[in-house]
């Protein structure tokens, strides 16, 4: 990706399961992700752009410390550096943390598997492909149905505890 000139690179660490936090720009909901460059799908509305337009508020702020800091440096024409101890939690400006979500899932599509994280039942977009996650959720519902029914006829020969126990089935996302 070319980015326009003058550009200060500023690298954003990713959290422990190497994921980064992400901020829809149109509603504005947060998700994690493996996928940071390029184009972006939101897992919740679908809406599409530039990776930098999904930057989160946390990230937007380490990012501005960061600048403020090569500006000094640059226009003061000085060197500079920065001790292990000034980028820690003992200074919030310059250290921000990701927060795992509910719903963990891999997307399915081939020769993208793009891992993300969100609020809710699961059913998003892929923030690389942006297909959707719905299909695999409903295999797997329909697939846990089919094994709670056949455990039922092979478990349960009363016919009445049957059908209290088919009543107790989970319902549709």
């Amino acid at each position: 990706m070319v980015y326009p000139k003058p550009s200060v690179l500023v690298y954003i660490q990713s959290d422990a399961q190497a994921m980064w936090g992400r901020n829809c720009p149109r509603c504005e909901k947060y998700f994690r992700t493996n996928h940071v460059v390029g184009d972006t799908c939101c897992p919740y509305c679908a809406a599409s752009g530039a990776d930098l337009e999904f930057v989160t508020k946390a990230q937007y702020q380490y990012i501005e410390a960061f600048y403020d800091a090569w500006a000094r440096a640059h226009i003061g024409k000085m060197n500079t550096s920065l001790d292990v101890e000034a980028i820690t939690d003992q200074t919030p400006a310059w250290h921000y943390a990701e927060e795992r979500q509910e719903v963990h899932f891999k997307c399915a599509t081939p020769d993208c598997y793009t891992e993300t994280d969100v609020l809710g039942n699961g059913n998003a977009y892929c923030p690389r492909c942006g297909r959707t996650h719905a299909r695999k959720l409903f295999t797997e519902f329909i697939n846990e149905i089919l094994t709670r029914i056949e455990t039922t006829k092979n478990t349960i020969s009363d016919d009445q505890a049957r059908d209290q126990r088919g009543k107790k089935l989970p319902r549709m996302l």
